[in-house]
């Protein structure tokens, strides 16, 4: 998994990198072509019309007598036969070569300073995103590494096999041992590497297991292996239900959560009652257990949000 979320962070920038060069440089070079060859007839047009001007006004050039040249390759040129299709080949090359028109020297400076100045921008631009794509990248790799360790921290609040044994249940004690594990882990390991998310999901957990290790009374939890058939991925949710709906608990809220107190003895919010007996008892008997369960499970998915580790290879 490591190896093909690097990968694929790698092909992603080299791709960016590759859609930026193509945006960039591709319609610069399209645009200097066009100017070199529209000014350059521009020009030619200007010059042929200044001629034209003057064969108008009848100012013609001094003509030399010993110049045979242009009477040789003229139109009236009784040497060259219009009948011979290599006759016609030489007066059409001769033509163009006299018609040619020398490009302005301003241009070609014009469009190197252009391209220079683009192309130096492009480089200074793909070289800050391939620096920060090898900082992300090494940030990933690092945090691949730190995650597993704030994950274990929370085996005691699993839905299948907590690390509670032998006891069998989650204490106040066990509530505080958690606790500094994640303060050990996030001053240790992993602080600086939690993004804004995760690093709230992660202080509503160290919240909640604070108010739990100073709990006075008993704590509302379920007893393993006990319990254990009346847990399940499918039940949690439906406990987590009954206790928002029926009792109007709000799993998010540590700073009103009573740690020790059934939700039974504050009544039913919604009179509408559509859960089972056993479904309210139960969520009533285990409301510690999901509400600690709810935030570690949050935070969780945070974490693997932030290293995409739930996510198909592409």
């Amino acid at each position: 998994m490591k190896l093909k979320n690097t990968q694929f962070r790698l092909s992603g920038y080299a791709a960016c990198n590759y859609g930026i060069c193509t945006l960039i440089i591709f319609p610069t070079l399209v645009i200097m072509v066009l100017l070199y060859h529209s000014c350059p007839l521009a020009y030619g047009a200007d010059k042929r019309q200044n001629t034209e001007h003057g064969q108008k006004n009848g100012s013609q050039q001094p003509r030399d007598e010993n110049d045979t040249t242009k009477d040789f390759f003229s139109d009236k040129s009784p040497i060259l036969s219009y009948k011979n299709p290599e006759h016609q080949k030489i007066h059409y090359a001769i033509k163009g070569l006299s018609n040619k028109v020398e490009k302005p020297s301003w241009l070609t400076g014009a469009l190197a300073l252009i391209g220079a100045i683009l192309g130096t921008s492009a480089s200074i631009f793909i070289a800050k995103r391939n620096l920060v794509g090898a900082l992300d990248q090494s940030v990933h790799e690092t945090r691949l590494k730190a995650y597993p360790k704030l994950v274990q921290a929370t085996a005691g609040l699993a839905v299948y096999f907590p690390n509670v044994l032998p006891l069998g249940s989650i204490r106040t004690k066990d509530c505080e041992a958690m606790g500094r594990a994640l303060s050990t882990w996030y001053f240790q390991d992993g602080g600086l590497l939690l993004t804004e998310k995760s690093r709230d999901a992660y202080f509503l957990l160290a919240r909640a297991l604070t108010k739990a290790s100073r709990a006075s009374k008993q704590l509302k939890v379920p007893k393993f292996p006990d319990d254990a058939d009346f847990l399940s991925k499918e039940k949690v949710d439906e406990y987590r239900d009954c206790l928002k709906v029926h009792y109007g608990l709000k799993l998010d809220n540590v700073t009103k959560w009573e740690f020790g107190t059934s939700s039974q003895t504050h009544g039913a919010r919604n009179k509408l009652c559509i859960f089972s007996e056993e479904i309210r008892n139960r969520s009533s008997d285990f409301q510690d257990y999901l509400f600690l369960q709810h935030l570690s499970s949050r935070l969780r998915t945070e974490l693997t949000n932030d290293i995409r580790s739930r996510k198909p290879p592409v």
